[in-house]
């Protein structure tokens, strides 16, 4: 019993229409334009962070380095100034503070001479005293481009006339720094 089944002339249509349009993966030049200009979109975004990335590192990298450079510049300036600032000779005394004064921010520098009027130039004229100072270590305690902070080891030999050999003081000294037009200036020293 052989049944024959009609085809229904929709369905037909509905294959043939199918065969008819174009792929669902094939794309509408319409399509490739859009793909193409995400794309484009998606690599510029791309490519500007990449750019903006190696920017800050590189901000990041210039920014560490001046730290660096500041560092080592104010721990130099600490090591060059100490020894002229608690070093003194009774027969230049003048002079010596005068140095002594060339490494300091205004504000200490008039502190500082007013403390070598009171109290050093008294005792090393008396005395007869010449006290040298020598940094035996430093070290950077902290520090950024305007102001830092030095502990320093120093020696200090006092010669007098009452004195019959050199006596050699051993001290620990902090330093502050500031950076102002343009230098290193001392702040402050602070006997440890």
């Amino acid at each position: 019993m052989g049944y024959q089944v009609e085809q229904d002339d929709d369905v037909t249509s509905a294959e043939a229409a199918r065969d008819d349009a174009p792929d669902a993966e094939e794309a509408s030049p319409r399509d490739e334009g859009r793909s193409r200009t995400w794309g484009l979109v998606a690599a510029s975004m791309v490519l500007a962070l990449l750019v903006v990335g190696a920017g800050v590192l590189g901000w990041r990298a210039w920014g560490a380095e001046r730290d660096d450079r500041a560092r080592a510049e104010a721990l130099r300036v600490a090591e060059r100034a100490v020894p002229d600032i608690l070093g003194y000779d009774h027969a230049r005394l003048d002079a010596d503070i005068e140095r002594a004064t060339s490494h300091l921010t205004p504000a200490f520098a008039a502190d500082y001479k007013t403390f070598a009027d009171e109290t050093i130039r008294p005792t090393a004229e008396k005395l007869r005293a010449v006290v040298t100072a020598d940094v035996v270590s430093a070290g950077i305690e902290t520090a950024d481009r305007d102001s830092a902070q030095v502990l320093l080891f120093v020696n200090q030999t006092t010669r007098t006339a009452k004195l019959p050999a050199p006596r050699v003081d051993s001290s620990r000294v902090r330093v502050r720094l500031e950076y102002t037009d343009g230098l290193w200036r001392v702040a402050a020293v602070e006997p440890l």
